[in-house]
């Protein structure tokens, strides 16, 4: 008899039962993470509607990829200040922030009457009649009626930059002209390095409740995919994705921040904090 061969017969057999057993286990250990997975999105979800928590219709669950951009600090806006005319501008030098008080202020839309999109062409002429610097660069961001302010940002790569540090906000009186408007700008951007894939935004929301970051009986307003900087030196800054998400309570409107590629809460807002101070020192400047 030929106990070499049987051994090696034997040996072969063991190999090949342990490899189906080990892949056997793995199959069904992914099949439980992904259930888990499942559940625990389902269970996220439910939970929010248990709190009253309003969460838009439609949140995508597609993955993108984005890319980070680069900008150019060059205080474009103070080289520019001879080209503006019928306005009073100043510059404020704690920060790259213009503030003008229009000669001639102009209707947004009737006094009493809700803001319309429509609304937005006597705008976007006023910015064609060279009237904002760079103001090819920006689009329309959002109304906020109870402040009275019209914000628009600068795009770069299709995506808004909502940190503060590309914005324009034109300041409406009681009868819905505007009258004045203080502006930033980042500078020229370039795409710099490869696209990175990000997180959903119906994922966004979810990290945001499951780090506490949304009461109770409040409403999510659709994420909206943007620009914040993640890095500013002193000639150079750098833009990462972020998903941009309001939540709306009984009392206000709260910006949250969640990171498209790593899912971590952004707490920083100062950029956008400097720029409101420097807006309401230029305010207080003015009326002095």
């Amino acid at each position: 008899m030929d106990f070499k061969r049987i051994e090696i017969i034997f040996t072969i057999t063991f190999l090949c039962l342990n490899i189906f057993l080990l892949s056997s286990y793995l199959d069904k250990n992914k099949t439980i993470s992904y259930q888990n997975d499942s559940s625990l999105k389902i269970n996220t979800l439910e939970e929010m509607k248990k709190e009253s928590i309003e969460v838009p219709a439609k949140l995508s669950d597609e993955k993108i990829a984005v890319p980070f951009v680069k900008a150019e600090n060059e205080d474009l806006l103070e080289q520019n200040l001879s080209k503006l005319n019928k306005q009073t501008v100043k510059r404020m030098e704690s920060s790259n922030l213009l503030y003008s008080i229009l000669t001639s202020s102009f209707e947004l839309m009737p006094a009493g009457r809700e803001f319309k999109r429509s609304d937005l062409a006597k705008v976007d002429e006023f910015i064609k009649n060279d009237q904002i610097l760079f103001g090819s660069e920006y689009q329309y961001f959002k109304f906020t009626p109870d402040k009275k302010e019209l914000v628009y940002t600068q795009v770069a790569n299709n995506i808004p930059i909502t940190d503060g540090t590309g914005q324009i906000t034109f300041h409406l009186d009681n009868d819905n002209r505007i009258i004045s408007y203080e502006q930033t700008y980042a500078g020229p951007v370039k795409v710099t390095g490869k696209s990175r894939e990000l997180i959903s935004e119906k994922r966004a929301v979810e990290l945001l409740y499951q780090n506490s970051e949304v009461q109770a009986n409040s409403e999510i307003r659709k994420p909206i995919l943007s620009y914040h900087r993640t890095l500013g030196l002193e000639d150079l800054s750098i833009y990462g994705p972020i998903w941009y998400v309001e939540v709306k309570t009984s009392n206000e409107v709260k910006i949250k921040l969640v990171n498209a590629i790593d899912g971590s809460i952004i707490k920083d807002m100062s950029n956008r904090t400097d720029a409101t101070d420097s807006a309401d020192e230029a305010t207080d400047s003015a009326v002095e």
